[in-house]
């Protein structure tokens, strides 16, 4: 027993040695953030053409527009920088800069920043715990990639964003609150091209509670197109939650089918046939996972490069093309083959001045003197030429002739079959370059050791769950005044097992926030079906495109009763009519 309560003290008097040192360590350090945004920009700006001289670019996450937080240890030898940060205020995301590439920089202008002499602020409890505990790898288990992932789809990291699909999200620069705005809900399968109910509401980082608006529109659309041969379902008041952790997520959501309806807008088979989901909710498990892909090294990038140098001098030398010697001789042909130090090339005829000889034309000799005449026979010393004014036939040496004129003579010498032999050194400097690269081999290697380097570029998040849709099935009269509020004649409802369906998505987004793409299904007990893919990119600045994907397969759809009497045909609602439907929607969206 003594033993055990001496092993004890001592565990005990460890652990406040250890815990006083910690704490003497954290009182020794002192934090701050730059507040000054022309110092913030200099520095940032100079570390980022540093690195791009430096080749280390592709290995950098730090932006211009990022605040630098800097942290000094008090040591005997004075203040010593112990971290440098930047944090980036639209992510939250602490960045890490390359310290090596650092020190290469000016150092009076690290000192400007170690000396404060500027405006500064303190950091919060908060952003010191991360900014001492943080770490740039992009692991699976870590609370940051699925931040990541989920941000992209609930969260914001603009201020501002509006899109065409009547989607907007409000949110202050340091507030945990946001505002919202969508069409339809999704993650049930209901989409906004068939259902049109609008949700305002107010979100957090985990949780939002919003209102269920109908907006007025009865048909299945897309782009303000309606959808031929397909059934929109009905809408009205109600209110939802939803919320959405790194595990587990979900939503309940309630319309009031008690509510008064108005025929306006409505067709008869809209008015006869309306179908409500009254009680929805859902609840799914998630879990985040990184995406790596291969990037070539430098000597990768080097060695890309020179393959794909070899393949275009390979085919640039099949071509017929003009090869030109150190003498600026061109001859526009083919080369067939290149042995013993000499290039043979098939020369192309040339078309041009052979129907210009054979036509007449003007010739002149050295002394100046000019006829016009077409050629007759040509051999390696003389021409002979048909003057044209007189028919008379004329022979003349070349080496009389004006160097022009040669010229145009060795040019009748190709008839597109005969070669024309060039010592290789004689060509020009490209073009034995060109010969040079074509003669070297490729190596296919797909697995070459230092070729490729494998890193993480994107978050994939995986949900999947179960919901529960209750759908009911009622009737207005469609004669009476569109003005004139009517209650809902319900004749059907779907609930209990026959509610229950399956949802499954996988989210996708890159590291660089630039790009994120979704998959989606939902399948019910009762048989309906959607699927949904969609992908947004930003393609400049403020400036997104995006493009979604609904399709509902043939014959998907629900069955009710179609009235309450015991008579009564069942009918089958087919959101996408009984052939099914595929609904493309691009929309843009501008973020501030």
């Amino acid at each position: 027993m003594n033993l055990n309560i001496f092993n004890n003290s001592h565990l005990f008097l460890m652990r406040l040695v250890l815990l006083i040192g910690f704490l003497f360590a954290q009182e020794n350090l002192i934090s701050w953030e730059v507040a000054d945004p022309t110092l913030n920009r200099k520095f940032i700006e100079t570390y980022l053409n540093k690195i791009i001289a430096n080749d280390k670019f592709d290995d950098n996450s730090i932006q211009a527009s990022d605040v630098i937080m800097i942290q000094m240890e008090n040591t005997e030898r004075g203040l010593v920088l112990k971290r440098l940060r930047a944090k980036n205020y639209d992510s939250g995301e602490f960045r890490r800069f390359m310290m090596d590439q650092v020190k290469l920089m000016d150092p009076k202008l690290m000192d400007e920043l170690i000396k404060r002499k500027y405006k500064w602020g303190e950091i919060s409890k908060r952003e010191l715990s991360e900014l001492e505990s943080y770490s740039t790898v992009d692991n699976i288990l870590q609370e940051r990639s699925f931040k990541r992932a989920r941000d992209a789809f609930w969260w914001s990291t603009s201020q501002l964003e509006i899109a065409t699909t009547g989607n907007a999200f409000i949110r202050g620069r340091s507030s945990s609150q946001a505002f919202r705005m969508e069409m339809g809900l999704q993650d049930l399968g209901l989409h906004r091209q068939m259902f049109k109910n609008l949700l305002l509401g107010i979100s957090n980082d985990i949780s939002s509670a919003y209102v269920l608006i109908p907006s007025g529109s009865k048909d299945v659309s897309s782009m303000g197109k309606t959808v031929d041969n397909t059934h929109a379902l009905s809408g009205t008041y109600g209110v939802g939650f939803k919320f959405d952790t790194h595990s587990i997520g979900g939503q309940v959501n309630y319309m009031d089918a008690g509510n008064s309806f108005k025929n306006k807008g409505m067709k008869g088979y809209q008015a006869l046939h309306m179908v409500l989901p009254t009680a929805s909710g859902l609840v799914y498990w998630s879990n985040t996972f990184g995406l790596n892909r291969s990037i070539p090294t430098s000597m990768g990038k080097e060695m890309a490069s020179r393959k794909s140098e070899i393949r275009k001098a390979k085919k640039e030398k099949d071509k017929t093309r003009t090869w030109k010697t150190k003498n600026n001789e061109a001859y526009k042909g083919k080369l067939i083959s290149t042995e013993n130090n000499k290039v043979a090339i098939i020369v192309e005829k040339n078309e041009k001045a052979h129907k210009e000889a054979e036509k007449g034309r003007l010739w002149t000799t050295k002394e100046d003197k000019s006829i016009r005449a077409s050629v007759v026979t040509v051999n390696k010393k003389e021409v002979i030429l048909l003057r044209q004014s007189d028919d008379k036939r004329v022979t003349t040496k070349i080496s009389n002739l004006s160097d022009y004129d040669q010229e145009f003579l060795e040019s009748l010498t190709w008839d597109g079959e005969t070669e024309k032999i060039i010592d290789f050194e004689d060509l020009s400097s490209e073009d034995k370059r060109l010969i040079r690269l074509s003669k070297q081999e490729i190596s296919e290697t797909k697995n070459s050791t230092g070729m490729k380097v494998s890193k993480p570029f994107a978050s994939l998040r995986l949900k999947v769950g179960l919901s529960l849709v209750e759908f009911i099935h009622g009737s207005i009269d469609s004669t009476q005044s569109a003005s004139e509020k009517q209650n809902l004649d319900i004749s059907d409802r779907i609930n209990n097992i026959d509610a229950l369906g399956i949802f499954v998505k996988a989210e996708v987004v890159t590291d660089n926030k630039k790009t994120k793409g979704y998959a989606q299904i939902n399948t019910s007990v009762t048989g309906l079906t959607t699927l949904g893919l969609g992908m947004d990119h930003n393609v400049w600045g403020m400036f997104n495109m995006g493009a979604n994907f609904v399709y509902i397969p043939n014959n998907s759809g629900i069955e009710f009763q179609s009235s309450r009497s015991a008579k009564s045909k069942p009918w089958t609602w087919y959101p996408g009519g009984i052939d099914g439907a595929f609904i493309p929607e691009i929309y843009f969206s501008l973020h501030f």
